[in-house]
Formats: structure tokens, C-alpha cells, sequence
């Protein structure tokens, strides 16, 4: 074969390959985020770490639906006019994030938090469905043993605790939600898109459903989740709703870089909220 022949031919079929990888490459970066996806959707999303706390008075024991006792922990305000409940984010529990809590209680607030399935000393194993079980049960404490008015209640969710409480706002009525550097859903924090049918967390559609007051806090240098999450969030929130940008804040300072006005937007968020019947 004439030498130059050969090389256009070798020429070709280097194109070829090239075509054809530029092809496959992303089909089969999709089917493995798909079966990871589909087979380690646990493992996946949540990472508890080792327990900040050990059980002591203090410490209530919540029973969910699915029979397990979850952890959680009430600091009582006798001043307040709401309660916040705190769902937190995904490798922290109730005790880790104690300090921050008292500060709300000392804005103005008293605050439950809990931990999810398997998280800090609660029983049993994390999933999408046991978190759901979780704050549901932190809510049935404050309105049946409490006797708080659900219209009293601020459900206030920070990253993955945002999935958790707009699943149930969109369910119960309650005073207020407060969404702090939450994703629009789980798959989206990679994507920026819907890719695989089966998501967690679908916070974008479940929002609309959302019928109380809503207060979208997130930092403007989040690269965990990134700011346009929150940007989406409020635009899809239906009805009353408020939001704190906060410019030089990523995903796990807010608070530290801007704690007064951090619980100074809270504070006036509370007070925007309408009477009890």
C-alpha cells in the first residue's frame, strides 16, 4: 500500500475512535451515576459522623413510625412566641451543633433539634424516608406533648435538613420555613439538571406546595451547593416569602460571618408571621 494512502487511513480510523469515545464517554459516565445511584443511594448521601454527644437527661427519645428511637434535644424559651425545629446538615449532629443552637435560643426562640436515623445516638440506618419519619415525629412531640400550635412552628432545614423540612411543610401547616443553603434536589448539586428518574430530595417541585411563609438564607460562595440553589428555591417558593444572600459566605459560615444579621433576618422573618387561631 502507497505510504500516503495508508496514513489517510490511519488518519480515518484515528478520527473514528476519537468519535466514537467522545460518544461512549459520557453514556457511560451516566449509567455509572445511575447504578451508584440506584444501588448506594444511602451511602451516597448521607455521612454521620461519630457522635459528638452521649445520652444523658437531656436527651429525648423520639419513636418514629418504623418503631426506632431518635435522638433529639429541646431548649425551652419561656419568652418565645415560636419554636424553631432544627433539622441540621448531613455530617454534623445535635451535639455538634449545640453552641449554634443555643444562639438561637438566645435570639429570641426556643429551638428542638433532632437527629436523623442513625446520626449522633439515634437507632437504625439513614435514608430519604427515614429522615421524613424523623421530623415527623419531632413534630408530633412539639404539637401532641408540647401542645405548641403548628402555626407556632418554624421548620428551619440548613442543607440537607432543607430537603427534610420541605417535605414536611408541604405536608403540614405550619408557621413558617426557613431554607438554609439547601439544594433544589440531591442529583442537581452535580448536575444542574434532573438525570436519573428516580431523585432525592426534590425540593424544586415539592416547594410549590409549600403554603406558609418562606425565608431562603445562602451564601454567595457556596461551592458545596452552590448560590443558584437558593436563587431557584425562592423563585419557586409560592406566596409570602424573603430572602438573606449572604456575599461573602460559603456553605458551612454563615453564621459566623454574619450572626446579627443572620438572627436579625429570623427575628423579623418571625415577625412577619401571622397570629395564632
Amino acid at each position: 500500500m502507497h505510504p500516503t494512502l495508508n496514513r489517510i487511513l490511519i488518519g480515518r480510523f484515528s478520527w473514528k475512535r476519537v468519535v466514537r469515545s467522545l460518544f461512549l464517554i459520557p453514556i457511560f459516565v451516566y449509567v455509572g451515576i445511575f447504578t451508584i445511584a440506584w444501588l448506594f443511594p444511602n451511602k451516597v448521601l448521607f455521612r454521620p459522623p461519630v457522635a459528638f454527644y452521649k445520652d444523658d437527661s437531656s436527651i429525648i427519645k423520639l419513636t418514629t413510625s418504623d418503631n426506632e428511637l431518635v435522638s433529639a434535644k429541646f431548649y425551652e424559651n419561656d419568652t418565645a412566641a415560636f419554636t424553631i425545629l432544627f433539622s441540621h446538615g448531613n455530617a454534623e449532629d445535635i451535639g455538634a451543633i449545640e453552641p449554634f443552637l443555643l444562639r438561637l435560643r438566645e435570639g429570641g426562640f426556643s429551638v428542638l433539634a433532632y437527629d436523623y436515623h442513625g446520626y449522633g445516638t439515634s437507632e437504625g440506618s439513614p435514608s430519604e424516608d427515614n429522615t421524613y419519619r424523623d421530623i415527623e415525629a419531632a413534630f408530633k412531640y412539639l404539637t401532641e406533648e408540647r401542645k405548641i400550635p403548628a402555626d407556632r412552628i418554624i421548620l428551619h432545614g440548613r442543607s440537607l435538613g432543607g430537603g427534610v423540612a420541605v417535605d414536611l411543610a408541604s405536608r403540614e401547616r405550619v408557621g413558617g420555613l426557613i431554607l438554609e443553603s439547601t439544594f433544589t434536589s440531591a442529583s442537581r448539586v452535580l448536575t444542574n439538571v434532573r438525570i436519573i428518574p428516580f431523585d432525592r430530595f426534590d425540593n424544586i417541585s415539592k416547594i410549590a406546595s409549600v403554603t406558609c411563609p418562606v425565608l431562603v438564607i445562602h451564601g454567595k460562595k457556596d461551592w458545596t451547593i452552590p448560590f443558584h440553589h437558593g436563587e431557584k428555591l425562592f423563585a419557586a417558593a409560592k406566596g409570602s416569602k424573603t430572602f438573606l444572600w449572604i456575599d461573602n459566605a460559603g456553605h458551612n459560615n454563615l453564621f459566623n460571618i454574619a450572626s446579627e444579621t443572620y438572627l436579625n433576618a429570623i427575628r423579623s422573618f418571625a415577625d412577619t408571621l401571622s397570629e395564632p387561631h
